[in-house]
Formats: C-alpha cells, sequence, structure tokens
C-alpha cells in the first residue's frame, strides 16, 4: 500500500538540563536532534509498519534540508515530495527539558509553511499521485487544506497539529475519512462541527420560511402557518449563535 503524508516535516533539536533551570545564564544540557513534524513521523511510523510512504513537505536550501532528506532515505521514506524553496529556512523546533523531561519551553520556527501555496500543492499533488491515502496534516494553511481535500481522489485521514491549527480544518470535515485529534482539538473540532449544524439548520429554516412567505400572498396558506414558519426561522437563528458563542469560548478556554 502506497501513502503520502502531506505536511510538516522539519528537526526537532531537544536540550535536556542536567540540573534545574537557571534563568538568565547558561544551563549544562546534552542536545540531540531528529526529525519531526506530524505528517514526517507519520511517515516514518507507517515506514516501520511495511507502508510504501512518500512524503510531501517544503524545506529550505540549507543544512537542515540536507540532514533531514538524508536521515529519511536512510529509513527509506520517500522524499521526491520535499519541495525546496530558497531562500527560506527549514521549519525547526527546539524544546528545553527539565532532568525529569518535562518542557521548560518549547520554540517553534514554522514560518516555511505560510509559504505553502496553490503551487507548492501542485507539486505535491504530482508527487503523491498513485497513492492509496493521503494523510495531512494542518501545519498547511487552510486554503491548501481545502484544495488537497478537495482534488485527492482517495480516502484522506487528518492531524489537527494543535487546537489552535484544528480550526484550519472546519471547512473540510466532510472531505475527511478520518480525524486524529487529542482531547484539546477534539473541543475545538467539536464546536466547529456544532456550528456547521445550526447553519444548516438555519439555512433550512430560511428557505422554507421564504417558501411559506410566497404562499401566503398567493393565498395558499394561512397567515397563522407563515406565521409558524417564521418564528421556527428565528429558533434556527438563536441556535447558530448559541453555537458560535460556545464555540469562540471553547477556543478560548483552549
Amino acid at each position: 500500500m502506497r501513502i503520502a503524508c502531506l505536511g510538516g516535516a522539519h528537526l526537532d533539536t531537544k536540550a535536556h538540563l542536567i540540573d534545574s533551570p537557571l534563568l538568565g545564564t547558561s544551563n549544562p544540557a546534552t542536545v540531540t536532534r531528529s526529525s519531526g513534524g506530524v505528517a514526517c513521523n507519520v511517515a516514518r511510523d507507517l515506514v516501520r509498519l511495511g507502508a510504501d510512504v512518500v512524503l510531501c513537505s517544503l524545506v529550505g536550501d540549507d543544512e537542515a534540508a540536507a540532514s533531514l532528506r538524508a536521515t529519511l532515505s536512510a529509513e527509506a521514506v520517500d522524499t521526491a515530495g520535499l519541495i525546496t524553496r530558497p531562500g527560506l529556512q527549514t521549519a525547526g523546533y527546539l524544546a528545553v527539558l527539565a532532568p525529569d523531561g518535562s518542557l521548560v519551553v518549547g520554540v517553534a520556527d514554522m514560518a516555511i509553511y505560510d509559504g505553502a501555496d496553490a503551487a507548492w500543492a501542485e507539486q505535491a499533488m504530482v508527487a503523491a499521485a498513485g497513492a492509496d491515502l493521503w494523510v495531512i496534516d494542518a501545519n498547511l494553511p487552510e486554503p491548501v487544506l481545502a484544495m488537497l481535500a478537495g482534488r485527492a481522489g482517495v480516502p484522506v485521514l487528518a492531524d489537527p497539529v494543535s487546537a489552535p491549527k484544528a480550526t484550519r480544518l472546519r471547512q473540510i470535515l466532510g472531505h475527511l475519512a478520518g480525524v486524529f485529534p487529542d482531547r484539546a482539538e477534539a473541543a475545538v473540532l467539536a464546536a466547529e462541527a456544532q456550528v456547521r449544524e445550526a447553519e444548516a439548520r438555519a439555512t433550512y429554516a430560511e428557505s422554507q420560511a421564504g417558501r411559506y412567505e410566497n404562499l401566503l400572498s398567493s393565498g395558499m396558506v394561512s397567515a397563522e402557518a407563515a406565521g409558524a414558519k417564521r418564528q421556527e426561522h428565528q429558533v434556527a437563528s438563536a441556535g447558530l449563535a448559541a453555537a458560535k458563542a460556545n464555540g469562540d469560548a471553547a477556543g478560548q478556554e483552549l
């Protein structure tokens, strides 16, 4: 089975502190580097499970990209979909960890992913052609995610990456065969689903109210029936407003 993974691919650097962190001064640590990014990690895991995988992402023309390509190639991940963007820096994540392994601070340089545009998506889809399944992650901009999901032609799975980025999947949930969120990401997506359901109900109620207004003007239904439909529309609209408010509140909590 051939699988295409489209999304984040960068270098992770972890600094494991020897002692408790001291701010404002140097701290002895053991530093390790490895490939990272949701799509990249999924690709590596799928290869270990026996799948044939191509990874599609954006990298710079730098040492980090060369290291990433070498590491992935050694693990049998097809890097044909790693598109080089000259002048940009390959994404990276730095985690400073306390002696017990807890995160002290994390620093992310993901600006290159903002450069994923329609042209990149076209190149990525060429690399992904022939795959039986696509896995996309929300490191990519929302318009690109919509383009990929709408034109895949095969089942598409998605990873929200984080609660803030989970909102990028809101317009394509209907195109997805599955989503793999954690608890916080699931809460965001549930709020989005609630809003979409309310929107659908309000749209239907509005269309029905308009239909009854036309019938009323033609004398085919009573004023009482048309009034009932107007009330139904108002209730649906109120439900939409409440759903959006709940969704906003959930986002603020996360």
